[in-house]
């Protein structure tokens, strides 16, 4: 998840202008990526970190939430290879919808 939180923040400081968007395309294929792997972890039931209960006792949801997360970076990663990184624009704010989960899904400190 620290994989994830880092290539998102590197991603909105592209978006914002703060750095160069020449990585752009491999923030999402790293975003894509741990996504994935996520997943695996998230099935195995391991607990702890900053996940809540909730996931499991709301599996499809949580499931669903990470296929859509998984179908944006896709997107966004197809919309940069075709167009260049400055294309991704509102795909790549889907892709980074982060919150769906995070706000029922994560302690927050």
């Amino acid at each position: 998840m620290r994989a994830q939180d880092a290539n998102a923040a590197a991603i909105g400081m592209i978006l914002t202008g703060t750095v160069p968007n020449e990585n752009m395309l491999t923030h999402f294929e790293a975003l894509l990526l741990s996504n994935r792997q996520a997943r695996d972890i998230f099935e195995m039931e391991i607990e702890g970190g900053n996940a809540k209960p909730e996931i499991w006792e709301n599996w499809d949801d949580f499931a669903g939430k990470l296929d859509t997360a998984e179908e944006n970076l896709k997107l966004a990663i197809e919309e940069i290879k075709a167009n260049g990184p400055g294309a991704a624009g509102e795909v790549a704010i889907a892709a980074l919808a982060c919150k769906d989960c995070h706000d029922v899904y994560k302690v927050t400190e």
